[in-house]
């Protein structure tokens, strides 16, 4: 059974309320801790099963409705944002974020931005939790889990999110509102809280990977190549870390397979905005996709769709080997070392049973490799948004180069200049927190 920790947040979140019944005709609903159950060892085993949970929601989305708050999940409004997906129905909201033109009453980024939150503050006070009340918290790999995945949220925030994010603290039942960090200080803040959980995976080998890779992918993120290849030396190829879904429960279920298979809500994007990645015509085996043809919403796009999406239960990779690899290979590029680039490259499309790649011969031409087999073999779990910002922050590329630029696919729209989702307006209830701290158009 899982479990459901719930987490309201205010000032993007943090007052925390649990589920309870009004009536003998209401039915008790078995994925929400009722009274006192995060109480000793067995709350605290619900108190993890829940920060999964939620992580799991906020990363791929959660297609419930009622209870808690809701959201269309990274994977979804990250992919429209950039050049992975795009949105062949009507709704301007969602509209804008294809557009790279999101307000900050934008209710779909705010979403995002309160489950991020609510997932942040499940993972902390699930290690919280077992510290108190379990007799092997310093061996119960659990810990190392959960510390891990308060860490990487703070980097999806980095990567997702503009400069000058609050970061909130619910300090025993009192809301302590945080001040703007900047992008460079939400990565350094999730390598203190990656670095403190490598002691705490309890010998469990998906743990420690999962940690390894996270670290890496946090010090790609500060720009600390060769140290992040160092940290997913270990990393076996073939792990992976699978964000899982069921069909057994509406907010379990996977939330892109809903909007692009059992709707004509979400399409797979190719070449949008002269810019973007040829997902679909490149025929790639790690891109599948199916033509559904036009879209019954707006009548005049035409819907790709994921081939390994459309299940209900077909689990989103947030972690693997594949990473560790190409986190090796551009820590090797960086280091001039095309042999060693290439060969990392390599060795992570055999994972997939492709063909290997030779050398394109100049420093541009490889940085453009590199980026489009980390797009190909990362598509549709929340890495291209990062990516995209690192092209334009380390790699002094300009942005109407790197992001889908020009006319937008319909409606005689044109793209914006963003390059950042903005923290949203209800942030500003946060007296510590000011909009001129966010610049969505920097990276």
């Amino acid at each position: 059974m899982t479990f459901r920790w719930v987490h309201r947040l205010a000032l993007a979140g943090l007052a925390a309320t649990t589920g309870c019944t009004d009536s003998l005709l209401n039915v008790d609903s078995p994925d929400v801790i009722q009274g006192n159950g995060t109480k000793g060892e067995t709350g605290a085993a619900a108190l993890f099963e829940g920060a999964r949970s939620e992580f799991i929601a906020a990363h791929d989305g959660d297609g419930s409705t009622g209870g808690p708050p809701t959201s269309l999940g990274l994977v979804y409004v990250t992919g429209l944002f950039t050049d992975e997906f795009r949105f062949p129905a009507t709704p301007p909201d969602l509209i804008n974020i294809d557009r790279r033109d999101l307000q900050r009453t934008n209710g779909s980024g705010a979403g995002v931005f309160l489950v991020l939150h609510r997932a942040r503050t499940a993972a902390a006070a699930a290690a919280a939790a077992a510290l108190e009340a379990l007799p092997t918290a310093a061996t119960d790999p659990r810990l190392g889990e959960a510390k891990a995945l308060e860490g990487l949220i703070y980097t999806l925030f980095g990567e997702t999110f503009c400069s000058g994010v609050p970061f909130s603290r619910n300090v025993k039942g009192t809301i302590e509102p945080g001040s703007p960090i900047t992008t460079a200080q939400m990565f350094q803040e999730a390598l203190t809280r990656l670095d403190a959980a490598v002691s705490k995976a309890g010998g469990d080998p998906d743990v420690a990977n999962l940690i390894r890779v996270g670290r890496g992918r946090t010090l790609l993120n500060l720009g600390r190549f060769a140290d992040a290849a160092a940290a997913v030396a270990t990393v076996p190829s073939g792990f992976v870390y699978d964000n899982t879904h069921t069909t057994a429960d509406p907010r379990a279920t996977n939330n892109i397979k809903s909007l692009m298979w059992d709707t004509f809500f979400l399409g797979m994007a190719d070449s949008e905005g002269t810019n973007g990645l040829d997902f679909v015509s490149a025929a790639d085996s790690r891109v599948e996709s199916v033509d559904a043809g036009v879209s019954d919403f707006d009548l005049q796009t035409e819907v790709f769709r994921f081939l390994p999406y459309q299940s209900g239960s077909a689990p989103v990779r947030f972690a693997s080997g594949v990473e560790a690899r190409l986190i090796e290979a551009e820590a090797a590029l960086k280091a001039a070392d095309q042999n060693r680039w290439l060969s990392k490259l390599n060795e992570a499309r055999a994972v997939a049973s492709l063909d290997p790649l030779t050398d394109p011969g100049t420093e541009r031409t490889r940085v453009d490799l590199m980026f489009r087999e980390r797009a190909f073999s990362l598509y549709g779990t929340s890495h291209r948004l990062g990516d995209l910002r690192r092209l334009v922050r380390q790699y002094a590329r300009d942005a109407e180069t790197v992001f889908p630029t020009g006319d937008y696919h319909k409606d005689n729209l044109v793209r914006s200049n963003q390059v950042a989702i903005p923290v949203p307006q209800t942030e500003e209830n946060n007296p510590n927190y000011q909009p001129s701290a966010c610049d969505p158009t920097k990276a």
